[in-house]
């Protein structure tokens, strides 16, 4: 399931207001610009499709296409692709595409463009792969307390793998106080202990945690919450280190920092995935502007 839809937008003047956006509308990230070799290779799928479409006998042409009229068994019509631009959020994944149309039945200049617009949900449970929940997080930060907390382990166990970590989810019932294990360097066990909470974590929290870790035989620990921790938390993770076994307090504002660093590790900058998406080569393209060629 796609968090994105392309069928039609709320405000008539989403698509103007998007198209030329050098920052993400959602998450603020810099938008990152296909370089002319991929675009070329995506214009000519295009081109493909176009011919596929029409039905036509057609051929290159001016950098374009040709067509043959059946009736008048001659080659007529032309078609063109020209100024191919797409732009994609690295974080979040929002992107938005502009290209000039020309034709010569008619024979008109037709600038068109689609923009992906984030979908509203009630849950984020249902999602897969990981990678869905990951970006709708960066579009919309404040949905984290809708994730099922089972869930929300596999996502920051995502998060943790973008920045480098091996990571391994124990059973959500039987994780004896450990929700998720990370290797660090110098064979360095890390524990991880997860919560999805709207209030601050108490300092129980971070003592039962701490003991925990050496249950479990951990080197050290990280707690994440996706809220905030009252007074004599950091105390009682200072005097866990003390005792050789340092644990990390990740609050909202540390993950989100770290899920925006680990998206953009693990941006994929291949055109590819563009290559077979219907929305971007004829369905949902919405007209900018159209002019008749005198």
């Amino acid at each position: 399931m796609s968090i994105w839809d392309y069928s039609g937008w709320g405000d008539e003047n989403f698509l103007k207001n998007s198209i030329g956006k050098k920052l993400c509308i959602y998450c603020g990230s810099r938008l990152y610009k296909f370089p002319k070799k991929q675009i070329e290779k995506l214009n000519q799928h295009m081109y493909d499709t176009h011919k596929w479409r029409t039905s036509m006998d057609a051929k290159e042409y001016e950098g374009g296409l040709i067509f043959k009229d059946e009736f008048e068994d001659d080659w007529m019509y032309t078609f063109r692709i020209e100024g191919l631009t797409i732009r994609i959020c690295p974080s979040c994944g929002w992107w938005w595409s502009e290209r000039t149309e020309i034709t010569n039945w008619p024979y008109e200049v037709e600038k068109v463009g689609v923009a992906s617009i984030l979908k509203n949900f009630d849950s984020l449970s249902t999602f897969e792969p990981i990678e869905e929940v990951t970006n709708y997080l960066m579009a919309k930060y404040e949905y984290r307390h809708h994730i099922e907390p089972e869930k929300f382990e596999n996502v920051v166990a995502s998060i943790y793998n973008g920045l480098g970590f091996k990571t391994r989810v124990t059973s959500y019932h039987k994780d004896n106080g450990i929700d998720i294990y990370m290797d660090g360097d110098d064979d360095k066990l890390i524990g991880v202990q997860v919560k999805r909470y709207k209030n601050k974590i108490k300092t129980e929290y971070i003592r039962s945690f701490g003991g925990a870790l050496m249950i479990n035989d951990c080197t050290e620990g990280v707690f994440i919450t996706t809220s905030n921790y009252q007074k004599g938390c950091e105390l009682t993770a200072k005097k866990f280190e003390e005792r050789g076994k340092p644990i990390k307090l990740v609050n909202a504002e540390n993950l989100f920092d770290a899920l925006k660093i680990s998206k953009i590790n693990s941006f994929d900058n291949s055109i590819d995935k563009f290559i077979n998406m219907k929305e971007i080569k004829y369905s949902h393209l919405k007209t900018i502007r159209r002019d008749s060629i005198p």
